[in-house]
């Protein structure tokens, strides 16, 4: 039987840093490896979801179609057996703090996660629930 291993991985910085350039480069090696099966919007075994604040145009991330919305609870009804993957971008506009009870449940249930988002709001201070989701990371 093989054994998976949940992980977390996360990609914050101001804005202009980059954030979704790194989410798309790994899209890409998933769609290019074979890896991602069913698309990416929950209907096979990568999921992306992103928050509508995040980017003026939040429906893609390269050329990727991805889930767009500011409902935790659609993500985690969007994740079935088969998922693997999910990836968060936009993490730190998520409103509710459920966005951190999902993302510890996503790699307890030995999943790979990566969110991105920002890290400071305007005046500096931790943006949303960045702090928490930090901590979380690997």
């Amino acid at each position: 039987m093989e054994q998976r291993f949940g992980r977390f991985k996360i990609i914050t910085g101001p804005v202009g840093s980059e954030k979704d350039r790194l989410v798309q480069i790994s899209l890409d090696r998933l769609v290019a490896s074979g890896l991602s099966k069913g698309g990416l919007k929950g209907d096979g075994n990568v999921l992306v979801a992103r928050h509508y604040n995040d980017d003026p145009n939040p429906d893609l991330i390269g050329k990727h179609e991805v889930l767009v919305t500011d409902s935790v609870g659609e993500i985690y009804e969007k994740i079935t057996p088969e998922t693997g993957i999910v990836f968060m971008v936009g993490a730190g506009h998520y409103q509710h703090p459920e966005i951190v009870a999902l993302a510890d449940s996503i790699v307890r249930s030995n999943r790979r996660l990566t969110a991105s988002g920002l890290n400071l709001d305007a005046e500096g201070n931790p943006f949303g629930h960045m702090p928490e989701l930090i901590s979380l990371a690997d």
